[in-house]
């Protein structure tokens, strides 16, 4: 850019990149040969060059920026229209290094996905991980599973907080699935549409509970929104369950080289009466009233307490 090496890096597979919009693209190129974020100055007004640009398969961006004096960097988040994302910012001096799987551990986790929900090849990496990284496997929909289902994969290599006496049950580790409709938009457009996105930003808020609030996320378990995650849906909430309509039997546990075991767990999004009815009683009898939900999100399904579809 303008005469200085900037690296500009694509996180996903060449399938992936075959799916980047042509517009899209022309855009970004306009973007970079414009030199506009070549130079930024870090919030305390040390300056800095740009060292890296970061473009995501939802077609977010990171502008990683390395202070001209000092081996230090920094970096900012752009939405898709090249805007910046209010508070959103990473520094190397305030950071600690990511607990990750090792390569062996990522490998057994993956085809683990593959073997219980299906075979992918689209996977929505992460741009920032400051203290897990969180990648979503989209597994496509197929005769026999007519639905897609997203899985996240690195939640797993935090071990969670778990009460000591249900140490020997093993549930430090875990991953997280949703399942959603065949029409279910992910292109471009849609992307930066929270309507079709928020189950995407549902997986990474659960993945990250049990780091933020040192607990840990289980079976029964759920959580809870102040509003709605989109203006299509009152769902506000979500229950942690069983893996739905698994490919084989066992596929709710994955047994790592080393022993540990990690969990997998159905997000199913809840309505706020469905959140307050497991309050006043429990998860089990939630479920049990749930029976006639599908796994598969809707965004207006019927709500199971008071039996009427809620979109406001």
């Amino acid at each position: 850019m303008n005469g200085r090496p900037v690296d500009l890096v694509f996180q996903m597979n060449e399938g992936g990149m075959s799916k980047l919009s042509t517009d899209w693209l022309e855009q970004l190129r306009g973007w970079l040969q414009s030199g506009q974020w070549l130079e930024r100055a870090h919030p305390n007004e040390r300056a800095a060059c740009l060292d890296t640009v970061l473009v995501g398969l939802d077609y977010h961006m990171g502008l990683l920026y390395k202070l001209t004096e000092e081996d230090a960097y920094f970096q900012i988040f752009l939405n898709p229209d090249g805007t910046e994302q209010e508070g959103a910012f990473w520094s190397s001096e305030e950071s600690r290094e990511p607990e990750l799987y090792t390569e062996e551990e990522m490998s057994v986790v993956e085809q683990h996905i593959k073997n219980t929900f299906g075979e992918f090849e689209n996977v929505f990496h992460e741009l920032v991980s400051p203290d897990i990284h969180v990648d979503i496997c989209v597994v496509p929909p197929s005769e026999e599973r007519d639905y897609y289902t997203l899985v996240t994969m690195g939640m797993g290599a935090h071990r969670m907080n778990v009460p000591e006496e249900l140490a020997e049950y093993k549930l430090e580790r875990a991953e997280l699935a949703i399942a959603l409709p065949p029409d279910w938009k992910l292109d471009e457009g849609s992307m930066k549409d929270e309507r079709w996105y928020w189950p995407f930003r549902l997986l990474k808020v659960l993945a990250r509970l049990p780091i933020s609030s040192d607990t840990w996320l289980g079976f029964g378990h759920t959580m809870g929104k102040q509003s709605p995650f989109a203006e299509n849906t009152a769902l506000c909430g979500a229950l942690l369950v069983g893996p739905q309509d698994i490919v084989w039997n066992g596929g709710e546990v994955c047994t790592l080289p080393g022993g540990e075991e990690v969990n997998f767990y159905q997000v199913i999004p809840l309505y706020q009466e469905e959140l307050e009815y497991k309050l006043e009683h429990d998860a089990d009898t939630l479920i049990e009233q749930m029976a006639e939900v599908s796994f598969v999100v809707h965004p207006d399904r019927p709500n199971s307490i008071v039996g009427e579809p809620r979109t406001d």
